[in-house]
């Protein structure tokens, strides 16, 4: 065996540990997003329907039936690597197997579909952060067009990236990564802040009638909405930092094993967000139905009152329609 044989099989055994290592990874992730999935749509199905309500549901929905192909396909790649390589002989050796193996179609339609379905997945979830913001600016048309121009940036981003996956053009499919990532923060960035305003303004304006130190309600929604943002900016930074430092696409190496598990964990992060914050939610509102701070009429008759109102809907309208109570949430 020549020394470059040598060479090959140790970076096809490497390979082959980080796609375990990336499978062990991505089957919990799945597992954590399933058992969160199920439990939001329990609990939506006992709920009172409302139009803004089907909506949410609609994105959960949809994005789990993009989550669920991305892992079945994910999955399966590194399976028809292994049986090409390991369990079909040829008789040029174990070189030939590993060629074989990286050339067949049906890895590169699995490696196309797996792409432009993390971008797709992507993209809903920067459309569900956008909702958000819009719902509590909605009479803000300054915010309105800023959000709409950074969806439609993300829009195009998404496709173009999508095309330049299905058309193999390295160059550009490394850029529009980045960039993909980087206009992803941005939407996320913008619209986390827009809601720290509002939790701000909204705190700000309760301040003359709160009796006791603890939050509102909606308050505690709204604190909820910017720390979940902010995880999750923290975790597409994360992924472009160990973009920048994997140099070295060549070998595997520990730094692009890393690059694929922070990857699976940016996905199915991005998954969860719309099911964790709707279930974060749904906890807020059970537990202030048995808080004692609800019990003070008098303060929650100063906190409901009639200049407070209309901002409140505005924090709920993401998942209810005026006039429904948080309670039907």
């Amino acid at each position: 065996m020549t020394p470059d044989e040598q060479a090959e099989i140790k970076n096809a055994a490497s390979l082959m540990i980080e796609n375990c290592l990336s499978l062990i990874v991505s089957c919990a992730l799945y597992g954590i997003y399933c058992l969160a999935f199920f439990i939001s749509l329990g609990i939506y199905l006992k709920g009172r329907p409302s139009p803004m309500k089907k909506a949410m549901l609609c994105f959960v929905l949809f994005t789990f039936a993009m989550v669920t192909p991305y892992y079945v396909v994910f999955q399966g790649s590194p399976l028809i690597i292994i049986k090409h390589e390991l369990m079909v002989s040829l008789p040029d050796g174990i070189t030939a197997q590993i060629t074989a193996a990286n050339s067949q179609l049906l890895l590169e339609v699995f490696t196309d579909i797996k792409d432009c379905l993390c971008n797709l997945i992507v993209l809903l979830v920067d459309v569900v952060i956008v909702w958000r913001a819009w719902a509590m600016f909605r009479d803000s048309k300054i915010v309105k067009l800023l959000l709409v121009f950074l969806v439609v940036v993300d829009i195009g981003v998404t496709i173009a990236d999508c095309v330049a996956d299905t058309k193999n053009v390295k160059f550009f499919t490394v850029t529009l990564d980045w960039v993909q990532i980087i206009v992803s923060l941005s939407v996320n960035v913008v619209a986390t802040c827009l809601i720290a305003i509002r939790a701000w303004m909204h705190r700000r304006s309760t301040r003359p009638f709160r009796m006791r130190t603890r939050k509102t309600q909606v308050e505690e929604v709204l604190i909820l909405l910017v720390e979940s943002g902010a995880i999750y900016a923290l975790i597409q930074i994360a992924s472009l930092i160990i973009r920048a430092l994997d140099v070295d696409i060549t070998s595997p190496t520990p730094v692009g094993t890393a690059r694929g598990i922070i990857d699976q964990i940016y996905l199915y992060c991005a998954s969860l967000n719309p099911v964790a914050i709707s279930l974060l939610v749904q906890t807020q509102c059970t537990y202030y139905e048995h808080s004692s701070y609800l019990d003070d009429s008098h303060t929650l008759a100063l906190a409901l009152s009639q200049e407070n109102k209309q901002e409140n809907q505005h924090v709920f309208m993401a998942y209810t329609l005026e006039g429904d109570s948080v309670d039907d949430y």
